[in-house]
């Protein structure tokens, strides 16, 4: 079994004793070994100059809209609300977070997917199009990294984070790394399979 390397590099990062409990019994079950991170390297270690995107999507990007709006506001000025590609919020979660949002009176940039857009007020757009973009996608690596993201505590804390998850994720990919060393040794277990 092959997994993403984030999902099993623990050791200097504050990981749940049961994430670590079910990496271990599934340890038990299957060989496994960790590659990854598959963050373009643009923003890991800028190695490969035009690797700047994933390659794929699940959904149709609309990256100039969204860049064109954090672009026309001040730094540090929008906060940026995204539940991923397969997160389906209730009906009470989803009005909790219109009135956060709005009584916020902050500069957002919504990412709600097309299948969630029934949960919000028939005109929740509109009225709040001064202060906030509402998209179904957007090129979420470019927003993260650009500075009209806010921060605060907790953002700082976040990032702290992200800084020790990206130097783990260099030491992975560099030469003689985890995720390097694990390839090989897949590729090596496959072509004596074939053989």
């Amino acid at each position: 079994m092959i997994m993403h390397q984030s999902q099993l590099s623990h050791s200097t990062l504050n990981i749940s004793v049961e994430t670590r409990e079910v990496i271990s019994w599934m340890r038990t079950l299957w060989p496994i070994k960790t590659i990854g991170p598959t963050i373009p390297s643009m923003y890991l270690d800028k190695r490969l100059e035009d690797d700047t995107d994933y390659g794929f999507g699940l959904f149709n990007p609309n990256a100039d809209t969204c860049m064109k709006w954090l672009n026309s506001k001040e730094g540090g000025s929008v906060v940026y609300v995204s539940f991923g590609s397969m997160a389906n919020l209730g009906n009470e979660q989803m009005e909790e977070l219109v009135e956060g949002i709005k009584s916020s009176n902050c500069n957002f940039l919504w990412v709600v997917r097309e299948s969630e857009v029934g949960k919000l007020p028939s005109k929740f757009a509109e009225e709040t199009s001064e202060k906030g973009l509402v998209v179904n996608w957007c090129p979420q690596l470019e927003v993260l990294a650009h500075r009209e993201v806010m921060q605060g505590e907790k953002g700082k804390g976040i990032k702290e984070n992200s800084i020790r998850w990206r130097e783990l994720a260099k030491e992975a990919v560099d030469g003689g790394g985890s995720s390097e060393k694990n390839i090989e040794e897949f590729v090596a277990e496959l072509l004596c399979k074939t053989y």
